[in-house]
């Protein structure tokens, strides 16, 4: 019997739908985005999760923004998909990610990604929280 995740697929974000969900989700607007480029996971043709992939310098690096309302989104299908595009499309060597430090289920989940905490920007936020930042080199990537 399948899972409810093996129903979900990814699809590319053409009209900022997506974008525009996950920026607000997170409390964010969308000024501060450049270089960039949005995926949706639906199941059922609803959004459960979005990555922007932002800051994108080809054979350099690239950040992701992450927002999931479905903790069954990420797949290792779907990750496999996401670190194709950014190591073999964008030809980068790292990925870069900003935790909120009191985000537990996000930090568990990048870490169990391979993601590595490099350090950590205080009072970062607008708000004053401080993030970790976290980085996965091309040659960490267990998902090829």
């Amino acid at each position: 019997m399948k899972t409810e995740a093996e129903f979900s697929k990814v699809v590319p974000d053409h009209n900022n739908i997506i974008t525009e969900w996950v920026c607000h989700q997170l409390g964010y607007g969308t000024e501060w985005l450049q270089n960039y480029i949005t995926y949706g996971v639906l199941r059922k043709k609803k959004i459960i999760a979005g990555l922007i992939f932002h800051d994108i310098h080809p054979g350099d690096d690239l950040s992701w923004t992450i927002y999931s309302s479905d903790k069954h989104w990420c797949t290792r299908k779907i990750i496999k998909f996401f670190m194709q595009e950014a190591f073999e499309y964008f030809q980068c060597r790292r990925i870069n990610i900003l935790v909120n430090t009191d985000n537990k289920k996000c930090l568990k989940l990048v870490t169990g990604l391979g993601f590595r905490n490099e350090g950590l920007l205080r009072r970062f936020r607008e708000n004053g929280q401080d993030c970790y930042i976290l980085g996965l080199l091309k040659s960490e990537n267990k998902y090829q």
